[in-house]
């Protein structure tokens, strides 16, 4: 039975998993213009848990440099990839937290390009 069951998971995926995988294959990305430096970001639709969890190992336990981490590992700057030093050097704060409400924040709230908010 066990055979049964590793054949179900590395075989043709069906079902719940074959919902995971089409939804995974299919999702896009998602572009911002952070609000201070004007660089375009690419955020990826569906991001990997496992980034998430190797971010929080990487930041032992402090959220946020297991953010920042996560930021690092996942978001593309207009193409490029930056690493957690290149953030905390070159990238204002304003900016961070703009990526962090974009990958964190719930998704009922309101849009990020709204015109409302002001950051001086």
């Amino acid at each position: 039975m066990s055979t049964d069951k590793k054949t179900e998971v590395t075989g043709a995926m069906t079902g719940v998993r074959a919902k995971f995988m089409a939804e995974k294959e299919n999702a896009g990305t998602e572009e911002n213009v952070l609000p201070r430096s004007k660089v375009k970001i690419t955020i990826p639709e569906v991001i990997n848990h496992g980034a998430w969890i190797k971010a929080q190992r990487q930041a032992k336990g402090d959220v946020g440099n297991a953010q920042l981490a996560f930021i690092a590992a996942t978001v593309r700057f207009e193409g490029e990839q930056l690493t957690v030093a290149d953030l905390r050097e070159l990238c204002d704060a304003r900016d961070i937290m703009f990526m962090v409400a974009a990958i964190f924040g719930d998704e009922d709230d309101d849009e990020l390009g709204n015109e409302e908010v002001v950051l001086n």
